[in-house]
């Protein structure tokens, strides 16, 4: 998942919310995954937090 949100990340946050399907071998959907992209307050300092 790491991967795919790096990868990934523009059209991410361009959208803000993105969505994956996870799907068996014949199409049928077995379970969604929702991603809400936003600046939380730590991201907006000039420093990152410590062990980040």
């Amino acid at each position: 998942m790491r991967v795919l949100l790096t990868e990934h990340a523009q059209q991410i946050w361009a959208d803000k919310d993105w969505q994956m399907d996870v799907t068996d071998d014949r199409g049928l959907i077995l379970f969604t995954i929702n991603v809400s992209a936003y600046v939380a307050p730590a991201a907006q300092g000039s420093e990152r937090p410590s062990g980040l």
